[in-house]
């Protein structure tokens, strides 16, 4: 794990910074994808199926709208 993630997973707690835990592939896919994790001990078919995709630096990801007006200064 590269963070450390509070509340339980299937009853039990998430393991902590630097430790391991067993998932299936599409959930081990999903945490590395966000950042939380990194895979470890995969064969190379699997490791090619992981894609972490960087956004380009100075590029928005996520685009919400304008907002709300601005209120002017009375």
């Amino acid at each position: 794990m590269k963070i450390d993630i509070s509340g339980l997973r299937d009853g039990e707690p998430w393991p902590g910074y630097g430790e391991t835990l067993d998932v299936p592939q599409d959930e081990g896919q999903a945490l590395c994808r966000k950042g939380f994790a990194e895979a470890v001990g995969l064969t190379l078919e699997a490791a090619r199926e992981v894609r972490i995709v960087e956004p380009e630096p100075g590029v928005m990801t996520t685009r919400r709208g304008p907002g709300r007006p601005r209120k002017s200064a009375a």
